[in-house]
């Protein structure tokens, strides 16, 4: 499944309201979050029967609400959760890698030393994925896509199958 990623400052909202929702309804005693509190000059307490108080959380949750996109942060965690995607251990506490994902990282052996004896490893490596590829109907294609700005190096090596077509060279 995909979607859309998170900005930045899409998680930097999330924190931001996390931060407010956690000092209003804690415990101990609810506190105004920093920001409101900051700017009302020192008025730290939240009283929720103080009628400009739930004025000011209202309007500071309403802006912090439309800055960014606290959707875009909830559900891509819950895309990256989703078992269906195997990128995380759907059987820890904690957020790890997907077994699938480290019994192939654990499988790559390290690449000889120097660029000709690598680069001769991975163009094997390559023709033998290739062929298993092929033999299972499937075209394989890597290739880069520049990222902005332009520059070198500032690419990401993008892998794609499609399924061969029938009776024509994969």
């Amino acid at each position: 499944m995909k979607m859309a990623k998170a900005s930045q400052a899409d998680i930097e909202m999330a924190m931001e309201l996390a931060n407010a929702l956690e000092a209003l309804s804690s415990r101990w005693g609810a506190t105004m979050p920093q920001k409101i509190a900051e700017a009302a000059l020192g008025v730290t307490a939240f009283c929720i029967d103080d009628p400009e108080h739930c004025r000011r959380v209202c309007e500071y949750l309403i802006n912090l609400g439309r800055s960014a996109s606290l959707f875009r942060v909830v559900m891509g965690m819950a895309v990256v959760l989703d078992p269906r995607n195997e990128l995380l251990d759907p059987d820890a506490d904690t957020l790890e890698a997907h077994p699938r994902i480290r019994a192939a990282l654990s499988a790559i052996e390290p690449l000889p030393e120097g660029y000709a004896k690598a680069s001769a490893a991975v163009a094997t490596e390559a023709a033998v994925l290739i062929e298993r590829a092929r033999r299972a109907g499937v075209v394989l294609t890597i290739e880069t896509e520049p990222r902005q700005p332009l520059a070198m190096g500032n690419y990401d090596v993008v892998v794609q199958t499609r399924e061969a077509r029938k009776g024509g060279a994969a």
